[in-house]
C-alpha cells in the first residue's frame, strides 16, 4: 500500500511540473519564446545534421527558420502528450475504482482544458496570441499520452494475472 501511495505521489508530482512548465513557456513573451526555440531548433539540427556547426551562420539561420515551424509545433504535441501520460497515469494509480475508460476520458478533457487555458493565457502574454490550430496539436499530443500510458497499464496489468492454463486449472504451469 505504501509502494502504491508512493507511485501515486510521484505521478502527481511530474503532472504538475508537466503544467508548470506548459505555464512557464506560455509566460514568456514572443522574443523570448523565439529565442528559446531557436536554441532548441539548433541543438536538435547539430543532433541530426552533423556539419551543421561547420556551415557558416546564414546556413545555420535559414535551416532554424526553416525547420522552426515545426520543431515548435513538434514540442507543443510533446508537452501535451507528457500530460496526458501522467494525468492517465496519476489516475490510474490513484482512483483503481474508476472504470479505466472514464480515467482516459478524464485525463483527456482535463489536458484539453489545460490546452485551451494554455491559449487563453498567451492572450495575456506579450506578443503572443491564441491558436486554434495549437489547440488541436496540444489536444492530440494529450491523446496520444492517454493512449500510450492506457497500453502500459493494460501490458503490466495483464502480465500480472497468471498464465491463461493457471486461470483454467488453477494449477501451476
Amino acid at each position: 500500500m505504501k509502494k502504491q501511495k508512493i507511485i501515486n505521489t510521484t505521478f502527481l508530482i511530474l503532472l504538475i511540473l508537466g503544467c508548470l512548465l506548459i505555464f512557464f513557456f506560455s509566460s514568456q513573451n514572443g522574443e523570448e519564446s523565439t529565442k528559446t526555440s531557436s536554441g532548441v531548433v539548433k541543438f536538435i539540427l547539430s543532433i541530426f545534421i552533423p556539419s551543421f556547426s561547420t556551415l557558416v551562420e546564414e546556413e545555420q539561420v535559414l535551416l532554424i527558420r526553416e525547420y522552426s515551424h515545426l520543431i515548435r509545433k513538434l514540442a507543443h504535441f510533446s508537452e501535451f502528450m507528457y500530460l496526458g501520460f501522467t494525468a492517465f497515469s496519476y489516475l490510474s494509480t490513484k482512483e483503481k475504482k474508476i472504470q479505466v475508460l472514464k480515467r482516459g476520458l478524464i485525463a483527456f478533457i482535463f489536458g484539453v482544458i489545460y490546452a485551451i487555458s494554455d491559449e487563453v493565457h498567451q492572450i495575456f502574454t506579450s506578443s503572443r496570441g491564441p491558436s486554434a490550430r495549437d489547440v488541436l496539436i496540444d489536444s492530440s499530443g494529450v491523446l496520444t499520452g492517454v493512449l500510450v500510458a492506457f497500453l502500459i497499464f493494460y501490458l503490466i496489468e495483464r502480465k500480472q494475472i497468471k498464465h491463461p492454463r493457471q486461470l483454467l486449472t488453477g494449477n501451476d504451469c
